[in-house]
């Protein structure tokens, strides 16, 4: 067979029942259903057919939306593809209905169903008696935010874990570290907090039946995540203690906190607004 020639074929049988051998200009595609595609649709394929849908229209008294149109919807779509990468191929996974086995979805899809009982974990633990002269400064906090605070970074984790895109998480390291050194809360309490947060996390996912097998992958899209948001906010902490020796540090305006937080929540729910296909652990 030249080189010059690739062969897609098509089947209901695998390559091995046909008994075609194995070569690497054909592409054997099995199908489990009939296919749509006819033989006689092959001498179309190359050929332009321009449709007038006019009569259609009229008869339905129904035109397609302007900005649905495919060359103003193409500039979209090619803008996420390009934005997010990861996130385009996870969407067209789930498009063609195939369940994915990527450790990060597997991950991500756990942390949705047992959301709630998480963060309720985090939070008790947090407001246990033992752990009051540990966050002293945390439950001071109103309930509300408190609760907010914990929210917040447990879905900036899962759109990091989903996307595979830590910058999530440092954007809202960034723009938490100025709130807490304003509020008067110590590096180590913050960076404490943070910690036991990534450490109920693992072991949640560590203790699952279908997740043992993955230390690796959990340290890697939970544990490496967490980390490096530790880092960072000791980081920020350095840095404003070094310009307080300068002048007093002056906290963000309404306006710019409330700008930073439809930030940080225009990036998290990117990532929360279609559920994946996974084979998930119990």
């Amino acid at each position: 067979m030249k080189d010059d020639y690739d062969v897609i074929a098509l089947a209901r049988r695998s390559s091995t029942e046909a008994g075609v051998p194995f070569h690497p200009k054909i592409r054997w595609i099995q199908l489990v259903y009939p296919p749509f595609e006819k033989f006689w649709m092959l001498r179309y394929v190359d050929q332009q057919l321009n449709v007038d849908a006019a009569g259609t229209r009229e008869v339905l008294n129904l035109s397609p939306t302007p900005r649905y149109h495919m060359l103003r919807r193409m500039i979209y779509l090619l803008d996420k593809m390009k934005s997010h990468p990861n996130e385009w191929k996870l969407k067209n996974e789930a498009a063609t209905k195939r369940k994915t086995n990527r450790p990060n979805f597997i991950i991500y899809s756990y942390l949705i169903d047992h959301e709630s009982g998480l963060i309720e974990k985090i939070e008790q633990t947090i407001s246990e008696q033992s752990n009051a002269p540990v966050f002293s400064s945390y439950l001071k906090l109103d309930k509300k935010e408190f609760r907010i605070a914990i929210s917040t970074l447990y879905n900036l984790l899962l759109g990091s874990i989903r996307s595979a895109d830590r910058i999530l998480m440092q954007r809202y390291i960034d723009g938490i570290a100025l709130k807490r050194f304003n509020q008067h809360f110590a590096l180590d309490e913050v960076a404490s907090a943070l910690t036991l947060f990534r450490n109920i996390i693992m072991d949640s996912l560590s203790e699952s039946e279908g997740l043992k097998s993955s230390r690796q992958d959990i340290y890697d899209f939970v544990g490496l995540t967490m980390q490096l948001a530790i880092d960072a906010m000791e980081d920020a902490y350095n840095e404003l203690n070094r310009k307080q020796t300068d002048k007093e540090i002056l906290p963000l305006s309404k306006k710019e906190e409330k700008e930073r937080e439809n930030e940080i929540k225009s990036l998290s729910t990117f990532y929360q607004e279609n559920q994946i296909s996974v084979s998930t652990p119990e």
